[in-house]
């Protein structure tokens, strides 16, 4: 019987460049076989019928979860139909397939292979350039054009290059997670050495998952453009606009708009410190002859020089706390699905939560400290205060997978300095 997830489930990164066929004895008669096999392997999978449209969605196990396959069409069902599906799974994090009984997997590569590479494999028989181990133990490794079976999975039209890996069958994988060891340790290797020889940067395609959080984005109705009425620092306007153009790139991103926000660390400090200087000064009980009253004023004096106030995480909750008002930041959470994001999932990228409550008063330091600890794990460094170092966050880990909340966050903050900042255009 079909599983039925939810609508949302199903719909998630649906391939919008194959158009639907429509609806035919044929088609409905090859939907329906491919429903009997996924039955009897038990497959979830869920039939949509529309007016003149009928398609079936197959979801192909992915470790503990699954990926969508679509069929819309009398061709994509028979080429389905054609091979044993039943028994090829995703692998988690990659475009990569593995059918579990004759241990072969297959990875999308992300770029041409061009000149000598490229001849090597149209002039070979198999159309692959094969690569035998030295032991029996060890996978075979092969470079080529994609398989057919592979494109079935993939949708994708275009001749397209796989990384295949076949374990021998004295050594089955068992899971997904010893593919993957297999494919980091033999196939990334690989691809270095193609990079080193003929200077052609190759890398596996990801997997591409389903974010967390979506961000809600302005109409382009809602407002109008008007003449500039404020220039902006340049050099922050310029790691804003970098971070804005790496798309695919979250690590990259966070730290180019969280650059663009230290730019004004020494600029908001100083009036964190000033702030602390003319407390003390303008308290009316100050006397310039009482020695008591001039310690106070070196304390604070060294203090905002040499302590704390110049410390990156002290800096950053000054400049936040100076740009953005708490009802703006909790506005700007709330409205952005940041409510539903700590109720567990920030967890995977950092363990320090931001609380929405009306009454928290701590809300500009709870995000400072959030955005510094995440900065503090993806350059790998100590945090300020000797609070030991923290774990490195690696591209394309299921951290990164998870930060792209986060890295709005970031974005947010960086912009609220830039217009900060903003002088009117004489």
């Amino acid at each position: 019987m079909p599983i039925q997830p939810s609508q949302d489930d199903w719909l998630e990164d649906e391939p919008d460049d194959i158009e639907a066929e429509p609806k035919s004895p044929e088609l409905r008669a090859a939907i329906a076989e491919v429903a009997k096999r996924c039955d009897e392997a038990s497959l979830a999978y869920q039939i949509d019928e529309y007016d003149d449209d009928l398609d079936i969605v197959v979801q192909i196990p992915s470790g503990r979860d699954t990926r969508p396959v679509w069929i819309s069409t009398v061709a994509e069902a028979r080429a389905l139909l054609a091979i044993d599906f039943e028994n090829y799974v995703y692998v988690p994090g990659y475009e990569g397939i593995w059918h579990k009984l004759n241990n072969r997997a297959e990875f999308i590569l992300s770029a041409r292979l061009a000149g000598r590479l490229k001849r090597q494999i149209i002039s070979s028989e198999s159309g692959r350039i094969e690569l035998a181990p030295s032991s029996v133990s060890l996978p075979k490794l092969a470079i080529g054009m994609a398989s057919e079976e592979f494109n079935v999975f993939g949708r994708r039209v275009g001749a397209r290059m796989s990384l295949t890996l076949e374990n021998p069958a004295s050594e089955p994988f068992k899971k997904g997670e010893e593919v993957v060891k297999a494919l980091e340790k033999f196939g990334s290797s690989l691809l270095y050495q193609i990079d080193h020889i003929w200077n052609v940067p190759v890398s596996l395609v990801r997997e591409r998952r389903r974010r967390p959080v979506r961000i809600s984005g302005r109409r382009l109705e809602e407002t109008s453009l008007s003449y500039p009425s404020f220039e902006y620092d340049a050099a922050p306007l310029s790691l804003y606009n970098y971070a804005r153009n790496s798309v695919g790139m979250p690590l990259l991103q966070f730290l180019a708009y969280y650059q663009a926000m230290e730019f004004y660390f020494p600029f908001f400090s100083k009036m964190e410190a000033q702030k602390r200087l003319r407390t003390v000064l303008k308290n009316p009980s100050f006397r310039a002859e009482k020695d008591s009253d001039i310690a106070r004023l070196i304390s604070a004096i060294k203090e905002t020089r040499a302590g704390s106030l110049y410390d990156e995480r002290t800096m950053m909750k000054a400049t936040i706390r100076e740009v953005i008002s708490r009802d703006e930041l909790r506005v700007f959470l709330l409205a952005n699905g940041f409510e539903e994001y700590f109720k567990g999932d920030y967890k995977k990228v950092c363990a320090h939560k931001i609380s929405l409550d009306p009454k928290n008063d701590n809300l500009h330091d709870q995000v400072a400290e959030r955005l510094y600890q995440i900065r503090c794990k993806i350059v790998h460094t100590k945090g300020d205060g000797g609070d030991g170092e923290f774990d490195l966050m690696l591209p394309y880990s299921d951290e990164e997978q998870y930060l792209g909340p986060d890295v709005e966050l970031m974005s947010f903050v960086a912009r609220c300095c830039i217009n900060a900042s903003g002088v009117a255009i004489s």
